[in-house]
């Protein structure tokens, strides 16, 4: 159990009295010991009674889960069964993977965008303590869980999409070996050691990244400088904090971080005017030292290039001692109108344990929720995930995402796309691309319409 502020527990009132009425017994000069209140522990229970659940694997029309093949399916079945041992009144159905996505379901696939949402979805946040005291949720976790904003929790992660750096360790090695210094060697922990890579390592040192992530990079770049502290939320990444709706591009970074993602699509191939693939095979020929892309990108890699000339590595860090980063994600959410809200809930829980989620990352391949899952299943820091692996105990890594719960955005995939190709392109300079969306997100804060915003609600 934890503490908890007396204040939320007692009340203003009967904290009054209650400090009073020490004052009195243990006069002005003395120090009465303090009283520890400790608030109970709130947990999903299953009482026996029958009843019906059903499970979706489909995130609906276009949306597969091709990823994970029907492994994951198997997986689940699995864990079914053990559930269904210790519960047997409780039948948990799993709908398929290729099913439309319209069958009612009482657990869902929740998607970054499109699928799920506050309408949606039961908040998770009442049952926060049985995944606190499962283990240390990761930073790709915790902003999942409260990707709506605040202590609201909407979805459990099942995996993360994120895009990582790519660089050729045997040329980084090669050139690192007789430099006696960190600053002399060539390194990717900041924006400013990336932008020396090509002056250090000439035409080894170029840079392969397609403008298709330039949103991602151009929002890793700022929300790194400014920190998550800098934010209204780590989910509310438009805005700075306060209650006016001033936005992240007023901030007097906003334009030092342009220019620092000019520099990295100039010192890019093309200038970044290539598809990802292009990118990827512009890499693997040698061509590049470099290559920012998706992180599924190792299994190519890996297959292609020889063992022990490349590595990856997380986005680098900004101003704040940062790397925060964008990310894409599935989860799973309970849907608002099930009839089994509790049991539903509490299956939902025992699959997302330590030890199923730990089984579920090793058997699929997924970013477990857990960083005790790195010492519990050691496995995991092997194959095409180990540099995602290793960064889950970074605590410089953290995620920031899309308002969601900001109506204009909250079913987009990209926001800015055309503006910053327009940057890249010379058609707008820096002070009318941050002067652009400045202006598109103080007037989606406006206009907003729906759920109140979670970060200007007094908690």
């Amino acid at each position: 159990m934890k503490p908890v502020n007396p204040i939320k527990k007692l009340g203003i009132t009967t904290l009054c009295l209650a400090l009073a009425g020490a004052l009195v017994l243990g006069g002005c000069g003395s120090k009465p010991e303090k009283e520890v209140v400790y608030e109970t522990e709130t947990l999903p229970e299953n009482d026996g009674r029958p009843a019906s659940l059903k499970l979706s694997m489909s995130l609906g029309a276009g949306n597969d889960m091709a990823d994970y093949d029907h492994a994951m399916e198997e997986a689940v079945e699995e864990i079914i069964r053990k559930y269904q041992a210790d519960f047997p009144n409780t039948a948990v159905e799993l709908l398929p993977m290729n099913s439309d996505g319209e069958e009612p379901a009482d657990i869902v696939l929740v998607k970054d965008s499109g699928a799920g949402g506050a309408g949606d979805l039961l908040d998770l946040s009442e049952y926060m303590d049985f995944w606190d005291n499962e283990g240390s949720l990761t930073a790709g976790a915790g902003y999942i869980m409260h990707y709506m904003g605040r202590e609201s929790v909407y979805a459990v992660p099942v995996d993360i999409g994120q895009n990582l750096f790519f660089y050729r360790k045997d040329w980084f090695d090669q050139f690192n070996e007789d430099k006696t210094t960190a600053q002399e060697k060539v390194r990717l922990e900041n924006w400013g050691r990336v932008l020396e890579v090509p002056e250090k390592l000439g035409d080894k040192g170029r840079m392969a990244v397609s403008r298709e992530l330039a949103e991602d990079c151009f929002f890793s770049i700022l929300w790194s400088n400014l920190g998550t502290g800098g934010l209204a939320d780590p989910a509310g990444a438009y805005y700075l904090p306060g209650n006016e709706g001033e936005t992240i591009f007023s901030h007097e970074k906003a334009e030092k971080s342009v220019e620092t993602f000019r520099q990295v699509y100039e010192a890019a191939l093309d200038r970044g005017d290539m598809s990802g693939s292009e990118a990827v095979e512009a890499f693997v020929n040698g061509e590049a030292g470099v290559l920012i892309a998706d992180a599924r990108t190792a299994a190519e890699l890996a297959k292609k290039m020889p063992e022990g000339t490349w590595a990856a590595a997380g986005f680098p860090q900004g101003d704040g001692n940062m790397a925060v980063t964008p990310c894409r994600w599935i989860g799973w959410g309970v849907r608002a109108d099930t009839q089994e809200p509790e049991k539903a809930i509490h299956f939902l829980c025992y699959l997302t344990n330590g030890d199923n989620n730990t089984h579920l990352a090793k058997a699929l391949g997924t970013l477990p929720i857990y960083k005790e899952a790195l010492s519990m299943e050691p496995s995991l820091l092997e194959g095409d995930r180990a540099a995602e692996m290793t960064m889950l105990n970074d605590s410089a890594c953290r995620y920031a995402g899309i308002p969601r719960t900001v109506s204009g955005f909250a079913e987009k995939d990209q926001v800015f796309q055309r503006e910053l190709g327009e940057f890249l392109a010379g058609s707008l300079s820096t002070g009318e691309l941050l002067e652009t969306m400045d202006s598109r997100c103080r007037e989606a804060f406006l206009n907003h319409q729906g759920l109140p915003i979670p970060w200007l609600t007094e908690e």
